[in-house]
């Protein structure tokens, strides 16, 4: 839904969300087709189709399993140490606060010490 929504045209802004965005069009390997337009594919084309989503799907699962069994290779359990620990310096604080007076603009913030 949100694939299709970032890359429909907008007259609003003249253009798509993503090319907006990213000043650039959505490059995509989908095929799309006119609406209304009806096709009738022959049984090899959907055969040959079908072969190619699977193909993509094993790569897929081989490439997630892969990158699962790095991930979890390189997790180590976290050991203390003191020197891990950041020592605050001379913390101050500051009583003062920004106060905008009801029905003026934020321009007329003033700063007031905080009581």
């Amino acid at each position: 839904m949100e694939f299709t929504y970032n890359n429909s045209y907008h007259s609003s802004i003249g253009m798509t969300p993503y090319e907006a965005l990213y000043n650039q069009r959505c490059r995509t390997l989908l095929c799309w087709f006119e609406s209304g337009k009806r096709l009738v594919l022959g049984l090899e084309v959907v055969q040959h189709t079908t072969k190619k989503v699977k193909l993509i799907q094993e790569k897929m699962k081989v490439e997630q399993s892969r990158q699962n069994n790095y991930q979890i290779k390189h997790l180590r359990k976290y050991v203390f140490h003191p020197s891990h620990v950041i020592k605050l310096g001379n913390v101050q604080e500051i009583p003062l606060v920004k106060v905008v007076w009801k029905w003026t603009l934020d321009d007329n913030a003033t700063w007031e010490l905080e009581s």
